[in-house]
């Protein structure tokens, strides 16, 4: 490419690289003669939008195959808005970014709330549970003081159904 040059910094006296990270690449706009249906690289397609960019009031079909070109162009069109069409972009990102974090905000506290609840039916169910089990326990032993299945059931809560059950190993 004669329109595209790569220049490092060297030591003058030896010839030698001496700045490895230190690299220059002009791209010289003059020199860029490719028309539209003749760009297939990326810097072809990047340096016809550098050059074109003034006088283009849509990004072109070649070159909009790529993301980050088609961002680029977005971002040139930006620069050619006059104060009231920047103020009103500038308004609607504004709105979008509240939205955004009212929606998080929304979430967490959706989050965060069902997180209670949670753990207040699992307490709830716990005790339940936990209470029907020391019922279980007082009626075996009651069992094993040989008492009426009725009298247990009063005592415990049990259906005498339930008792019987306790009754077998």
């Amino acid at each position: 490419f004669d329109y595209l040059s790569h220049h490092a910094v060297a030591n003058l006296k030896t010839g030698k690289q001496s700045h490895f990270h230190a690299e220059y690449h002009y791209l010289e706009l003059k020199k860029f003669t490719k028309q539209e249906d003749e760009l297939t690289t990326d810097i072809e397609k990047w340096a016809y939008l550098l050059k074109h960019a003034h006088k283009l009031d849509h990004i072109p079909g070649s070159v909009s195959t790529s993301t980050e070109i088609s961002e680029a162009f977005e971002v040139l069109e930006h620069g050619m808005w006059n104060n009231r069409d920047l103020a009103v972009y500038r308004a609607e990102q504004e709105l979008l970014h509240k939205d955004a974090n009212i929606e998080a905000t929304a979430i967490a506290k959706g989050l965060e709330q069902g997180l209670e609840q949670g753990l207040e039916q699992g307490l709830e169910q716990g005790l339940v549970q936990g209470r029907n089990e020391e019922k279980r326990v007082i009626a075996r032993n009651l069992i094993t003081q040989g008492l009426d299945t009725n009298i247990i059931a009063a005592a415990t809560g049990l259906t005498p159904d339930e008792i019987e059950s306790l009754r077998t190993p």
